[in-house]
């Protein structure tokens, strides 16, 4: 797992890696970023929900067969529980130094009592680390049934999520539901995969017209909630990304938008930290709703989560982003 979701600074990536794969990853990012910053709901905004995280969880389950092969105290031990770890150390940081520093500052009373229910509700924009650690574990149940099976029920969850649930305020359950399916495929789809993106490159236009389109239609028709449209239109929109991605791997956008996916974890679980404060400073200075002041927050918010990430990993401790098990064990490796 770890070699899709942390960056270059602790790992090598391997030879099968694909740049474009990493740029997806770094424009999921972005877009989450852009979604926790801008105040002002817009037609595109609400469209990408269908894309933002299933395109993160389908580009994890691209690179997660290494894990599936292990048995299931190492599987446990070496990929769920340092997934867990994150999240939990992470979901501390992230509140003790805003909402409780906040609080302090203005004299108000401090809520001990949220950090310990983290597990049961999962702590705001880090639920997708906690997710990821059950869905690792749902998906190596999965693959030990028959494919058909494995994919009628993963069908059957996200059509159950997408007909029951809100569907841009989903609680953890559903997320579960609505997402598993793209991790899942993500893994089964792995090999042929780089075929299918090859071939259709090319067509990237299309398909992002296509993907757009039908995408409004739905929305607008609230379809989404009709069995599993919304899955086949987030594979769709995935597919389009990827050839896009694909296309212009060697163009510099791209390039970078692959950095930033190899650190894409640092901009996850950081990233809410800056933001907070820029939302506090934000209802005091009349420039609420004002796209381009939010955007220039976004970028911010990106460059401060990117640095303060290299610096931790580098300079204090990789404990920050990998369990302390996880980096002895490959000392010990090393040796």
């Amino acid at each position: 797992m770890f070699k899709n979701l942390y960056p270059n600074t602790l790992y090598s990536p391997p030879s099968s890696r694909f740049n474009y794969v990493d740029s997806a990853k770094g424009l999921c990012v972005i877009l989450v970023v852009i979604l926790h910053t801008l105040t002002v709901e817009d037609i595109f905004n609400n469209l990408l929900f269908i894309l933002r995280m299933p395109l993160f969880f389908f580009c994890s389950g691209l690179f997660c067969a290494g894990a599936m092969k292990l048995n299931w105290f190492h599987f446990s031990t070496l990929k769920v529980a340092p997934i867990l770890w994150v999240y939990v150390l992470w979901s501390m940081i992230v509140y003790f130094t805003s909402f409780t520093a906040w609080a302090l500052i203005q004299g108000e009373e401090v809520d001990l009592i949220r950090p310990l229910t983290i597990l049961w509700q999962p702590a705001q924009t880090l639920w997708f680390l906690y997710a990821l650690g059950i869905i690792y574990i749902l998906t190596k149940l999965l693959i030990k049934v028959p494919v058909v099976v494995g994919i009628l029920l993963s069908v059957a969850a996200y059509s159950f999520s997408m007909h029951q649930a809100d569907l841009m305020s989903a609680s953890f359950p559903y997320k579960l539901a609505r997402f598993l399916p793209f991790f899942y495929l993500g893994y089964l789809l792995r090999e042929v995969m780089p075929v299918y993106v090859s071939s259709f490159r090319k067509y990237w236009p299309a398909c992002m017209v296509a993907f757009f389109g039908l995408t409004y239609v739905a929305f607008e028709s609230t379809y989404l909630n009709v069995g599993p449209l919304g899955l086949i239109l987030g594979l769709l929109g995935i597919l389009s990304v990827l050839c896009l991605f694909s296309e212009f791997e060697k163009f510099r956008w791209v390039r970078f938008l692959a950095w930033v996916g190899k650190r894409s974890i640092f901009v996850f679980v950081i990233h809410r930290i800056p933001l907070f404060y820029a939302n506090e400073w934000l209802k005091n200075s009349g420039y609420v709703g004002d796209t381009t002041i939010e955007l220039f927050i976004v970028v911010g918010v990106i460059g401060v989560s990117l640095l303060a990430g290299e610096i931790l990993s580098r300079k204090v401790s990789k404990s920050f982003f990998l369990a302390p098990w996880v980096e002895q064990r490959k000392i010990l490796n090393n040796a």
